[in-house]
């Protein structure tokens, strides 16, 4: 047994025979082309000037297009990106513009009002005197909560 035989593995239930490589022949000489086939065969390996100007302009297209492409996809990450940098703005403005707006509710109570006028800003209320009314002569819509107290 040689050694290409005795390492081959061999699956299933029965044993097969095993191919043997056969032995290389020693190369024959080629055959000679004959005339008309060799012009045939050197005819076809030459380019035509038509050709190399269309392969050539087909390439400058392809690569046109490509970089276009790659030039627009550039352009719309940066554009993409951006749009994230402006939706994080607005959000945080969206919050400061929500705490500031709490904040403004926060002093509206009348008392807080009245408090802040008088002691830090040195208003003084009204007196009597300085209290006008106004009667009107005609009937308008209103809406009225409580009952208008009489003089």
């Amino acid at each position: 047994m040689d050694n290409r035989t005795k390492n081959m593995y061999v699956t299933g239930n029965t044993a097969r025979q095993l191919e043997v490589v056969p032995e290389r022949k020693a190369e024959q000489p080629k055959k000679e082309l004959s005339h008309a086939a060799r012009r045939n065969r050197e005819k076809a390996s030459q380019m035509s000037i038509g050709y190399v100007i269309f392969l050539s302009v087909v390439t400058i297209v392809a690569v046109y297009v490509c970089v276009t492409y790659l030039k627009l996809h550039s352009d719309i990450s940066a554009t993409s990106s951006n749009v994230t940098k402006l939706k994080s703005e607005i959000n945080a403005l969206q919050v400061e513009n929500d705490a500031l707006d709490y904040s403004i509710n926060s002093y509206t109570d009348v008392d807080n009002i009245v408090r802040i006028a008088t002691e830090e800003l040195g208003m003084v209320q009204a007196s009597k005197s300085q209290v006008s009314f106004y009667k009107s002569s005609e009937s308008e819509y209103m809406k009225q909560f409580t009952d208008v107290p009489e003089k």
